[in-house]
């Protein structure tokens, strides 16, 4: 398996460029569509990543990497064995490509509610979470790697449990921001 995160706000104006040069002519015109700036630089910056972690699981250039999505909007590869998955927020993009189901996610740390966090956590989880943005980030990281992984989308939150540890996952922090790389199996 093979992760990255990277902050956007670090691509040049020359990768961009050619980064956005590189992709598929559907996905181009998408991106094109987008109304904020900031929303293309995140997907230019996304694709890039994901394409060049897909050809290092495939063994081969990142310009032989094709990618497209699925009816749910999922990110794949196209006639390869290889998995993707790809999270943002903020200024940060994590993208993850592996041999096996792959799901990633990260988060900016933010203030919550008591009521966003009863929601999205069972009890044990309230009580790790404690208050704490930070951990309530990581829960949540870790549930929407799950969802991705699983190929599900966000559907009920209490279906995935933050310690059961049937998923291998890597959780951490990065400045303000929490991630989580989550497999099916590891690879």
């Amino acid at each position: 398996m093979e992760w990255k995160m990277a902050a956007v706000s670090a691509m040049t104006d020359a990768e961009y460029a050619a980064w956005e040069a590189a992709m598929e002519p559907v996905k181009r015109a998408r991106i094109a569509s987008m109304k904020q700036p900031d929303d293309r630089r995140r997907s230019v910056c996304a694709d890039h990543l994901v394409r060049e972690l897909a050809a290092i699981v495939a063994g081969c250039a990142p310009g032989q990497i094709e990618l497209a999505a699925t009816d749910r909007g999922a990110p794949t590869v196209v006639d390869r064995d290889v998995y993707i998955s790809i999270s943002h927020s903020g200024d940060r993009v994590l993208c993850a490509a592996a041999t096996v189901p792959v799901g990633v996610d990260v988060q900016q740390v933010r203030p919550i509610k008591p009521a966003t966090v009863r929601r999205v956590c069972s009890s044990p989880e309230c009580d790790y979470v404690a208050g704490d943005a930070a951990r309530f980030a990581e829960v949540w990281a870790f549930k929407e790697a799950v969802f991705k992984c699983r190929g599900t989308g966000i559907t009920r939150f209490d279906s995935v449990d933050y310690f059961d540890e049937t998923h291998p996952r890597f959780s951490f922090r990065d400045g303000d921001c929490v991630g989580c790389v989550v497999t099916e199996k590891l690879a």
